[in-house]
């Protein structure tokens, strides 16, 4: 199996997989491109390893084959209260925020809400505006009933017909 293979067999990057041959320093051997060819032990070793990684504390270093590879153990000592105050303060800071986030939203909520419903009230009134101009202007024409008369013609007499005058 190929680097990207065990890489994607234990959920982790190429590079890491890399790292951890090194560190563990397996002798691997390579095919005919120069990349490392893993066999099933290998693999197992590697497995073991990233179960130790994953399951590492501060206070344990990381054996394989009864040897340390960690050099530095992360300990806290003397400062350990002022630590502990600090992330106190942090927690506090962090849960003020975000009740301050929280508040913020549901005011900006309440708000667009109310602004809403004020823009709901003017289209109804503007609806009911209109029905009420559109209910006079049917009602304020007049129905045309009476027969209007046309100007009466003068009647030419027959000499002007006949001559122009």
């Amino acid at each position: 199996m190929n680097t990207n293979g065990v890489a994607q067999l234990l959920g982790v990057s190429s590079s890491t997989v890399k790292r951890w041959v090194k560190q563990l320093g397996l002798r691997l051997e390579k095919n005919e491109f120069g990349h490392f060819i893993y066999n099933e032990g290998d693999i197992q070793r590697l497995v073991s390893f990233q179960s130790e990684v994953q399951l590492d504390s501060p206070k344990r270093s990381i054996t394989v084959d009864g040897r340390a590879l960690r050099k530095g153990i992360v300990t806290i000592r003397a400062k350990d209260k002022k630590v502990e105050n600090l992330m106190s303060k942090v927690e506090y800071i962090e849960e003020r925020l975000e009740r301050k986030a929280d508040s913020s939203v549901t005011y900006q909520l309440l708000h667009h809400r109310r602004e809403i419903e004020e823009m709901q009230n003017q289209i109804k009134e503007l609806t009911e505006r209109l029905a009420k101009l559109e209910t006079k202007k049917t009602s304020s024409i007049p129905l045309i009933t009476e027969h209007v008369e046309q100007p009466k013609r003068k009647k030419k007499k027959l000499v002007t017909t006949f001559f122009g005058f």
